[in-house]
This record gives C-alpha cells, structure tokens and sequence, in this order.
C-alpha cells in the first residue's frame, strides 16, 4: 500500500545576511503504483565559514543519489534503506569535508531527511534541524537532538563536514499512518514556534497554505534566523 502525499515548502531569509539553509523534495511512483518520497532540509553550521555552500553540498548529495537510486529502491525488495542512507550520509560527510580541507576551511551543515517507500518511512537526522509527526492533535518529535548546554546556550554535539567521520547520527524506521501531517524544519522554524498551539492550523489546512502563517508568528515573535520548512501531508490512497 502506498500514502497519498502532498506537500508544501516554503523558506525565508529573515534578517541573516545570507541564507544558509537548503531543501529538497523527491517523489517518484512506478507503473504498479509503488512510491518514493523523500524530504530534507539542511542548515549550514553558524560560526563556522560558508554554512550556504555545506548545506547546498548535502542536498546536491541528496538529488544525486534520489535519482539514481529511486528507481531501484521501489522494484528491489532487498534493497536494505538503512544501509543506504548510512552510505549516502558517508558521502555527503566526504564532500563537504573534503571542500573545506582543499580550502583550507571549516564548514559544516545539519540535515533532517525523511524516505518514504510506499507505506514505510526513515528518517535521516543529524544536528538540530527538526521533524515533527503531527496526528490526532498531537505533535511527536520523531528527531534526535544533537545539542547541549553550556552557559546558557546550546551548541551541537554533531554535524555534517566538520570532521572526516560523522559518529552520531539518527537512522531509524518512522511509523506512519494516514492521516497525518510530518513537518521538517530548520531549527531557525522551531526556536519561537509553539507548534501544539498551531495543531489545528496544520492538520486542517489542506485548501490553503500555512507555512506563511507559521512563519509570520516566529517572526512576530522574535526570530531573526534563516526559516525553511516543509509540510508532508499523508492520507490513503483512496482517500
């Protein structure tokens, strides 16, 4: 069986200078119906040099390897999804790694990645990027978070690039059901947002668009950082 999904993205600079944040979206169905879909969002590191050019690195990764791999992962059974994306977050490391040292440079991103294969889902998560499972009015963190506190302020334990190996990172199976809504942002999206207070909003807005609404309140309520943010909307096939 395979969902009925829809999606809608949408980003924002803000007041930052530069926009360091990127963001894909993939779906792909062959002739008997079987489906792939995949969503990322990526966050170029602060403090650290050209946060645009690592987060474009690992979604240009991620475009590469969705087109040649797509097609195989829906008429392959064997295919093992898990191994796949440890082998694709190996490769971005590698890229955005390896531009730095040529360089003489450090840079590094974070990245959010959900697949979804028919009625199956993985996420893909390292950093502080978010994703949220929206359902029957509740919304669940599905994302690891790889932060910690030090004199009141967070900082990451783990990122893309940086090094020449990524040690901690989340790879793990996601129980989906439909209805629901699975929402992918930036940390930037979620420092200010009360997303239970906007529950409704998001589970019901399928006629118009919401992200602009959910932007205008971290806006409104402070938040200066670059904003990106994608909503997957999942219902049954025949619904």
């Amino acid at each position: 069986m395979s969902f009925n999904i829809s999606i809608e993205k949408l980003d924002d600079k803000g007041k930052r200078d530069r926009y360091e944040d990127a963001f894909t979206y993939w779906s792909e169905k062959d002739i008997k119906g079987n489906a792939f879909y995949c969503f990322a969002v990526a966050d170029g590191v602060g403090g650290l040099d050209k946060g645009e050019a690592a987060s474009s690195i690992a979604i240009d990764e991620i475009n590469h390897w969705a087109a040649n791999t797509c097609r195989h992962l829906l008429t392959d059974k064997a295919v093992n999804l898990e191994l796949e994306l440890t082998e694709l977050l190996k490769q971005i490391n590698k890229h955005i790694f390896c531009y730095g040292k040529k360089r003489n440079i450090k840079l590094g991103t974070t990245l959010t990645m959900i697949v979804i294969i028919n009625d199956e889902g993985r996420i893909l998560q390292v950093g502080d990027s978010i994703a949220y499972l929206i359902e029957k009015r509740q919304a669940y963190r599905i994302s690891d978070k790889h932060t910690q506190q030090k004199n009141h302020r967070s900082y990451l334990t783990s990122c893309i690039g940086t090094n020449e190996a990524v040690t901690l990172f989340q790879n793990q199976e996601i129980k989906l059901a439909a209805p629901s809504v699975l929402f992918i942002g930036s940390d930037g999206f979620f420092n200010c947002l009360d997303i239970q207070s906007h529950i409704n909003l998001i589970e019901k807005g399928k006629n118009k668009k919401v992200l602009p609404t959910l932007i205008k309140s971290v806006r409104d309520a402070g938040e200066t950082d670059n904003v990106t943010g994608i909503l997957v909307r999942i219902k049954n096939d025949l619904s």
